[in-house]
């Protein structure tokens, strides 16, 4: 609540600032947008600290972006631009649990080249002798991965929460009003 004194009566009024319910998606303790965003970037900077070869990277992955889209399916924004980031966030999501599970399965291999890390299909996949890169390198790998982390920061930028509209609907309406003053003074 703010008071404002009215110039012509000379008497304090109180104006109430009214919270909509959340037009965007409802968010809990446990799922508010800038905590997802903290830990999906410790996330992806602790999972490019120290790979070594193995399943353990791909079991990692999945367990990044596992809970990626576990949050991005639990709500259904309103906002366009928030639609398309869910949509991109859900994609990105089943890319990643898609090639975890190809390198659990054993269809993906890492592979050592020159001292850089990267993955490749497995020796005896049709396709390996087929590719125009030996291996994609892992320093790739996570900077894309990065993009889910990225995403999660320009979801909690976007997202308005009930108290910001609040907010801006009583400064517009504060607006409106003086515009409508100056309008009968004038």
């Amino acid at each position: 609540m703010t008071k404002r004194k009215d110039k012509k009566n000379k008497h304090t009024q109180h104006v109430v600032i009214q919270i909509p319910d959340n037009p965007d998606g409802e968010t809990t303790i446990f799922s508010h947008l800038w905590v997802r965003c903290v830990y999906t970037f410790a996330a992806w900077f602790i999972l490019g600290q120290g790979i070594q070869p193995g399943p353990n990277f791909f079991v990692a992955l999945i367990m990044f972006s596992a809970p990626l889209l576990m949050d991005y399916l639990k709500f259904n924004p309103n906002s366009k631009t928030r639609k398309i980031i869910r949509r991109l966030g859900i994609g990105s999501s089943l890319l990643w649990i898609g090639i975890s599970f190809f390198g659990m399965g054993d269809y993906l291999a890492w592979s050592n080249i020159n001292g850089e890390y990267g993955i490749t299909l497995s020796g005896e996949h049709v396709l390996k002798n087929h590719l125009p890169i030996e291996s994609f390198p892992f320093f790739y790998i996570w900077c894309s991965i990065g993009f889910s982390a990225f995403l999660t920061g320009i979801d909690a930028v976007v997202f308005k929460s009930p108290v910001e509209i609040g907010i801006r609907n009583h400064i517009k309406d504060l607006r409106d009003s003086s515009i409508t003053n100056a309008e009968l003074e004038g």
